[in-house]
């Protein structure tokens, strides 16, 4: 199993609206663009995409997915910054999310999990016993584990770290 820790691009602030509402800036949206091509050349296909529910963390999701409708972009609590989701910040409860929307995690070879810092560092750190640094903007840190299971039990390792450059 290889799980994909993606931070999302730059956000282009709309006035008047919260932050969730704020997409990616133009430059953001080309720069995904890249960074798909960049996983696709590295030999990495998502079977699913996990995201906070921010506009630019779901735009991100979307545009990396790209057109293959047949690969789903989940909502999950757990990925999404604010005080009333932190009970949902682990691997386990983001999981069960991802079941409620229609993907079980357990049995895919591929998850990217698309969000904000610090909670995809911190999350990584969870995992593996590996150093874990923050991740840029459009960073991609790539875990490889033997299962779900041996994720949750510490056991994956660091494979790739890769930003759209």
């Amino acid at each position: 199993m290889q799980i994909l820790f993606v931070r999302h691009g730059e956000k282009f602030p709309l006035a008047g609206h919260p932050e969730e509402e704020w997409p990616l800036s133009a430059n953001a949206r080309e720069a995904t663009g890249t960074l798909r091509g960049r996983l696709q050349r590295e030999g990495i296909h998502a079977d699913a995409y996990l995201t906070s529910r921010f506009c630019h963390a779901v735009e991100t999701a979307t545009i990396l997915r790209g057109p293959a409708d047949d690969i789903p972009v989940v909502i999950v609590e757990g990925l999404t910054p604010t005080p009333h989701t932190q009970a949902r910040f682990s691997l386990s409860a983001i999981a069960e999310d991802a079941v409620a929307g229609g993907v079980d995690i357990s049995r895919v070879t591929t998850v990217a999990l698309v969000g904000h810092e610090d909670r995809l560092s911190n999350l990584a750190k969870k995992l593996t016993a590996d150093p874990v640094e923050r991740l840029d903007r459009l960073e991609v840190l790539v875990l490889k584990a033997e299962s779900l299971q041996a994720a949750l039990a510490r056991r994956a390792t660091v494979d790739k770290r890769f930003s759209a450059r």
